[in-house]
């Protein structure tokens, strides 16, 4: 059963497939929704909270359910995997990405795609690829470049598949480790 904000999240994603997000309001997604402005306000504070509930969900809730199930000693193929599964679920919102990306600018996307990477609890990962003392480095190193990557990809208008977008970022990634004090 779809909750409050699933159905918020889901009635804003429906219009912006029609609107550009400047003509959308609380009112017409309370509408599509088919909850009350009550409803609305006890869970976001505005549209814009909204789609940054989107984002987090599109980013986190792929990655967690893989790193959940995968053993830390699967390497690269887990960070491949879980960009497979980002992507994947972007693209099933392309629409609302690149209204996002036209409305309140590319690089606000990036903040959000790195703010939701942020909250993912890979250290475990990245511990056993480098240095304690690299870790930080590394986790903001990866979340940028996958954050750069998703603003090409929408630039792009999704010109390739997920496939593919996400074996160019872990060529790229996993290419530079090689400038990251790796253990052996």
């Amino acid at each position: 059963m779809a909750t409050s904000q699933d159905k918020i999240k889901e009635a804003l994603r429906d219009l912006l497939e029609t609107f550009p997000y400047s003509e959308i309001n609380i009112t017409s997604v309370c509408a599509k929704a088919g909850l009350s402005r009550r409803t609305f306000t006890r869970h976001y504070a505005s549209l814009e909270a909204v789609a940054k509930d989107q984002v987090r969900d599109d980013v986190v809730a792929p990655a967690e359910l893989l790193m959940s199930t995968m053993p830390l000693d699967v390497g690269a193929d887990s960070g491949f995997l879980t960009y497979v599964a980002i992507y994947r679920t972007i693209l099933a919102h392309r629409s609302f990405y690149s209204r996002m990306a036209e409305s309140l600018g590319s690089m606000w996307l990036v903040g959000q795609v790195m703010a939701a990477g942020s909250v993912l609890n890979d250290r475990a990962y990245l511990r056993n690829m480098i240095p304690e003392d690299q870790v930080d480095y590394a986790q903001h190193f990866f979340l940028a470049a996958n954050a750069m990557t998703i603003k090409w990809w929408i630039e792009q208008d999704f010109a390739t598949t997920p496939e593919q977008l996400a074996r160019l970022i872990m060529d790229w990634s996993y290419g530079h480790l090689e400038s990251l004090p790796v253990k052996s």
